[in-house]
């Protein structure tokens, strides 16, 4: 049977899969010519874009305004992370926001806005409102708050997932307006909110009665003088199935006592809990997780301090455990690492990066043997120390040619060659191999906000007591802020990688000089790229100019290599260790597979308009 009489005779809901798979400009301009069924099915899968993947931020004002007018009624999702913000397409600020806005507002059926990560340009309270306002239909938003008060809330759609970054800003009237416009929200996420206290939580709690996936994300050096465990301890009133509070000081160990208790809401719910961070917990604390039912993911990253393996014991001695994150130098003894796993038969992702205290070759050897022998699923092993890994014997395949134990190294390319020996336990396999889906984002979300805004410190802003003497005394405020070291701490990068809707099976590019620009290396890996890449700048005194400054490859390898996905960032210390230095001292970028779908293609005709036209008489 002729292939395309294949295509021609499946259902809609199959064809229309398969045409989503293709690039947007090649759907728009070559693929909608095969067949009028075709034709059909190009215009049903054109609801989702992503400007900066899709290469549609380089198309010029004329092309972009013929695309709205014909497609923009039709699209429910937009991604406008980095649209012309990376250095050969980057506009003005003025005429980003304006750009903002017409793109918004022509698309009035739209119910999912991404605009998290824009380099220097910053929405205002002004734009969000123009864009609800256009967009009555809106159900998720995800954007950088750090120049938003929240008054714009006031004209918000009723929304069901809203995240926000770096919401330093943020004020009363900003919680009061989610409070009363947003009672339908199940996702809340937000980061730096620097007036957070007891009474907001108290607010929440009782207003967002549908909430289901709550995140607070901090620095670890903030102070947040009205919020107590108390306060904390108010969120259990929620049927919560994910829970993320990370660098708050005041998640004790009274927290999770209070989180199982069996007559909160939150004891039969609860699914996955993240306290990265939160160093006022100890083993003591955690043991008394261990009666939640549907507890499964846990992350304790960053827990260096305290030696916790007793707590994880307990916990792991329920069998119902799937995912442990133990990275950034959690405190746990190689030999509880192995009672653990031996405790955990449904274990499927365990996170050992950057965290070498856990590692013997001795210990990782018994319980990968305990592994193979209790035929149990494949075990999925984040790592990035290569040598402990030469000593371990290489995980045995099952029935399925699996690997039981699949050892995962985040930046094997930078290391030495001479330095891995051949019968290593580590598979050379890409990060970007993992199982969709299996690292689960939701419980990682704060690795977004310490790759990006971790930097510039605890984010305290001067407190102005209330509107009416902010004009007044806002001027005397800022003066009391105090100075800078010259010589701020690089930047720290926290690592990523694919996560929920990642595609993993697309077709890969080799050529370097496409992706970044530079001279095409062929196997050579990683490309090199300017030596200015991680320069870090002096931050300024002045908050209201104070933002991160990334170089433009650094952000266009964020979105180019799946590292943005549902919001998060999973994995650590992958950017450290594959984007900084080579031993000789220069600077360094590491090249994964790219989908020829996220590059940008020429049109096929030098018309602007004809890569947007629609087809008028499609062949058969």
């Amino acid at each position: 049977m002729a292939p395309s009489k294949l295509l021609n005779e499946m259902p809609n809901s199959v064809l229309d899969r398969i045409i989503g798979f293709i690039p947007l400009r090649e759907r728009c301009s070559q693929v909608t010519l095969v067949s009028k069924n075709i034709h059909d099915s190009v215009e049903r899968t054109i609801k989702n874009v992503s400007f900066f993947m899709e290469g549609m931020d380089r198309i010029s004002d004329e092309s972009l305004d013929q695309f709205l007018k014909l497609r923009g009624q039709h699209l429910t999702h937009i991604n406008l992370d980095l649209y012309r913000s990376v250095s050969r397409d980057e506009s003005t600020q003025w005429a980003w926001r304006q750009s903002i806005l017409k793109i918004t507002s022509s698309c009035v059926n739209l119910t999912e806005l991404d605009l998290m990560i824009c380099n220097r340009h910053k929405l205002r309270d002004k734009d969000l409102e123009a864009v609800f306002k256009s967009c009555k239909k809106l159900e998720t938003l995800r954007f950088d708050a750090q120049f938003v008060n929240g008054n714009s809330f006031k004209f918000a759609p009723p929304l069901k997932r809203l995240e926000m970054e770096m919401c330093i800003r943020i004020n009363d009237n900003g919680i009061n307006f989610i409070c009363s416009r947003m009672q339908g929200l199940r996702t809340l996420y937000v980061s730096q909110l620097l007036i957070l206290k007891d009474s907001h939580l108290f607010k929440l709690v009782k207003s967002l009665k549908k909430l289901r996936d709550l995140a607070i994300v901090s620095h670890v050096e903030t102070k947040y003088e009205g919020l107590s465990g108390f306060g904390l301890c108010s969120l259990t009133k929620l049927p919560l199935r994910t829970l993320v509070v990370e660098g708050i000081a005041a998640a004790t160990d009274q927290f999770l006592q209070t989180i199982a208790n069996p007559e909160s809401k939150i004891f039969t719910q609860l699914q996955s809990l993240s306290i990265a961070f939160c160093f006022n917990i100890s083993m003591h604390g955690l043991k008394r997780l261990t009666p939640l039912p549907q507890l499964r993911n846990l992350n304790l990253d960053g827990f260096q301090t305290r030696d916790i393996s007793l707590g994880i014991e307990e916990i792991s001695s329920t069998g119902n455990l799937q995912r442990l994150f133990i990275a950034d130098d959690t405190n746990i003894t190689p030999e509880a690492l192995v009672r653990i796993v031996k405790n955990s038969p449904k274990l499927c992702v365990l996170d050992l990066v950057k965290n070498k205290r856990v590692l013997t070759a001795e210990t990782a050897n018994e319980w990968i043997s305990f592994w193979e022998q209790s035929n149990r699923p494949p075990l999925y092993v984040l790592t990035n120390d290569h040598k402990v890994w030469n000593d371990v014997n290489f995980p045995s395949f099952d029935s399925c040619g699996r690997r039981r134990v699949v050892i995962i190294h985040l930046a094997l390319h930078d290391a030495p060659l001479e330095e891995i020996a051949p019968s290593t336990a580590i598979t050379f396999e890409s990060p970007n191999c993992l199982p969709s889906g299996i690292l689960y984002a939701k419980i990682r979300c704060g690795n977004r906000y310490r790759l990006l805004f971790q930097s510039l410190g605890d984010g305290q802003l001067p407190k102005i007591e209330n509107n009416e003497n902010q004009g007044r005394n806002a001027g005397k405020k800022l003066k009391q802020v105090p100075q800078r070291r010259s010589e701020p701490p690089i930047p720290e990068f926290r690592p990523f990688l694919p996560v929920n809707d990642a595609d993993l099976f697309r077709p890969v590019l080799t050529d370097n000089s496409r992706i970044f620009n530079v001279p095409a290396l062929g196997n050579l890996n990683p490309a090199i790229v300017s030596a200015d890449l991680f320069k870090s700048p002096g931050w300024p005194t002045d908050l209201q100019h104070k933002e991160p400054e990334f170089s433009s490859d650094v952000l266009e390898l964020l979105l180019s290599t799946h590292a943005y996905e549902d919001g998060a960032w999973v994995g650590n210390n992958l950017v450290m260790n594959g984007l900084l230095h080579r031993p000789d001292g220069t600077l360094q970028n590491p090249t994964y597979p790219q989908p020829t779908s996220r590059l940008s293609f020429p049109p096929s005709s030098a018309d602007p308009h004809s890569i947007w036209s629609p087809l008028k008489t499609p062949r058969f």
